[in-house]
């Protein structure tokens, strides 16, 4: 019995040592599996890391791309302007151009100012007309001169890109909330100037803006009686900007009628001169809207 005994004790610490040696030799190929997992994963998140960098990189070098495209656009876009509601005959598309933006502006427009016109648009008639001032001092001049315009079917705008005449067209939204509570308020390029302080459009989108408004409000003095009266007037044109044709006084439609004659013995001339007997006679759209109804920041 001591024999068997003496025997089973030695077999139990034979058995004792081989788990033992078993389970640290399973630690230690676990540790070295686990390690290599661990350096892996490492090298994986550094490579991740190393092309999310990248990417970041490739985004802002394509915002940079994209802003300096938007730039170049503009510089192009800068000297020119775009007429609408003017028919004129193709053949004879500068002259004619020429010719009734300094009749209808008060003009002495020359060739020598003019670096190109040409068509815009698919329509075969009544399509916009673009011009391209050598200068942008004579572009500002026929802007200024714009006012002539009052009243006629034919308009005058800048060129701008589309998302240009986007943000112009929502910057003129802010503009009239603000000289509706009465401030002094005015677009230059792409920012809205608002008693002296200028604004992009994101900032005039945030939510802050309303507290401006009425903090630069509060700021201000009160308008004059005047000044009343022109603010009720132009609230009063902004909530109807379309007025019914059976409103319009005889006088108004007699003065209309008269500006669209302006271009058409131009026309009738110069189509003389290229086409023979065959005469060229501008058409007014066929439906009759106010020049302030148009939205002069679309190309059509």
């Amino acid at each position: 019995m001591p024999i068997e005994s003496d025997i089973l004790a030695q077999l139990k610490q034979f058995i004792r040592e081989e788990n033992n040696k078993q389970t640290e030799a399973l630690k230690k190929n676990f540790k070295e599996e686990i390690d290599g997992i661990k350096s892996e994963i490492y090298e994986l998140r550094k490579n991740i890391e190393d092309q999310a960098d990248k990417v970041r990189t490739l985004e802002n070098s394509t915002e940079i791309l994209e802003q300096k495209f938007k730039n170049i656009d503009r510089r192009l876009r800068k000297n020119n302007i775009v007429i609408f509601g003017f028919n004129v005959p193709k053949e004879d598309l500068i002259e004619c151009t020429i010719a009734g933006l300094n009749q209808l502006l008060n003009l002495d427009l020359q060739k020598t100012n003019i670096n190109n016109i040409q068509l815009i648009g698919k329509r075969e008639t009544n399509r916009p007309i673009l011009v391209e001032f050598v200068s942008y001092l004579t572009k500002q001049e026929v802007l200024k001169n714009c006012k002539n315009l009052k009243g006629s079917k034919i308009s005058i705008t800048e060129d701008l890109s589309k998302e240009d005449q986007l943000t112009r067209k929502s910057l003129l939204k802010h503009q009239a909330i603000a000289r509706h509570k009465g401030m002094n308020a005015y677009i230059r390029g792409n920012k809205l100037v608002i008693n002296k302080d200028i604004y992009s459009l994101e900032e005039l989108d945030t939510e802050d803006h309303h507290n401006i408004v009425e903090a630069e409000r509060a700021s201000s003095a009160p308008p004059t009686p005047i000044a009343a009266k022109s603010l009720e007037r132009n609230q009063n044109e902004t909530e109807n900007p379309q007025i019914p044709e059976f409103h319009k006084s005889l006088k108004d439609k007699k003065q209309e009628e008269e500006q669209l004659q302006v271009f058409r013995p131009i026309t009738r001339h110069f189509s003389e001169k290229s086409t023979g007997n065959k005469k060229f006679v501008s058409t007014p759209p066929a439906q009759q809207t106010t020049a302030n109804s148009k939205n002069i920041y679309k190309k059509k």
